[in-house]
């Protein structure tokens, strides 16, 4: 019985450890992309503030571009919201089965004996 609880135990520290290097590689790359995304809205929106103000005024331009970021922002919090809420729906269920398993298992070979 304890070999068993070895074998799930080291299966679960494989998945573990599998599952931390995918997501800190995965990290790393949408941290550098974020960076790149970063320089190339700012300097987009340095151009785009320029543009508004030759031909609107500093002013207009200053709500313009203050406006577009606040919609910009509400949006990606919304869309933020509604992907984890869904994504913690999803682990819930995964985990349930595998543990639902890992009883009906362990259960079944207590029985045996």
């Amino acid at each position: 019985m304890s070999g068993l609880f070895q074998a799930l135990t080291s299966v679960a520290a494989a998945a573990a450890t599998q599952t931390t290097v995918r997501t800190l590689k995965r990290v790393g790359l949408l941290a550098v992309a974020g960076v790149f995304l970063i320089v190339g809205v700012c300097f987009g929106v340095a151009a785009g503030y320029q543009a508004l103000a030759l031909s609107y005024g500093s002013l207009v331009a200053k709500l313009v571009v203050g406006g577009a970021f606040l919609v910009i922002g509400l949006i990606l919090l919304l869309v933020a919201n509604w992907r984890s809420g869904r994504r913690q729906q999803q682990e819930v269920g995964t985990t349930s089965v595998a543990l639902a398993f890992a009883m009906g298992l362990l259960g079944g070979l207590s029985r045996k004996r």
